[in-house]
């Protein structure tokens, strides 16, 4: 049984009896088996400190940061080149705010006041790239589900894509984004 939970967490130590604060982190907490696995996003969300996202697990971890509407901060910088054929029909049918997808927007949250769901995401001319996904199932297949009129994503590469959905019930497939405003 997997239980995952995300919180923004400020550690400190104790230094020669002084305490110093680190920086602010996002964590994704799994259990599994009784082992637990942190995965830890660098920054602090602030256009200063940006989110660092360095791999497949970072992305899928941006999407929670997203959506929590706690977070007024959402900044995100890739820091490496993102290889995506590692990711499955299965891994983006088990996206909970739109399935078929890595990252999206709930559009319910971003519509409502004051409009704190929404995101920045620089890729920094880095590349998303690998993306081959083949599905009878989804309904909806791309990187991203759903991005507001609020949120920017600028500097990315996406290439080499190959999504093929068959399924009657079928209504986006496209290798960047579903749903812009």
């Amino acid at each position: 049984e997997n239980t995952a939970g995300s919180q923004s967490v400020s550690e400190s130590s104790t230094v020669a009896g002084e305490t110093q604060a680190q920086p602010d982190t996002q964590k994704n907490v799994v259990e599994d088996g009784g082992a637990i696995e942190v995965h830890t996003l660098e920054g602090d969300g602030t256009a200063e400190r940006p989110y660092k996202i360095a791999d497949v697990d970072d992305l899928f971890l941006m999407q929670e940061i997203i959506n929590d509407s706690t977070k007024q901060d959402k900044n995100f910088s890739l820091v490496a080149d993102i290889d995506l054929s590692g990711v499955t029909a299965s891994d983006l049918a088990k996206n909970d705010v739109t399935p078929g997808t890595i990252i999206s927007l709930n559009k319910t949250l971003s519509d409502a006041p004051p409009k704190s769901v929404r995101f920045n995401l620089n890729g920094c001319g880095y590349k998303i790239f690998g993306l081959n996904v083949a599905s009878s199932e989804l309904e909806n297949v791309a990187l991203f589900g759903y991005i507001s009129k609020n949120s920017t994503v600028k500097n990315l590469v996406a290439e080499g894509f190959d999504i093929t959905v068959k399924n009657e019930k079928a209504s986006n497939a496209s290798a960047f984004v579903l749903v812009n405003d």
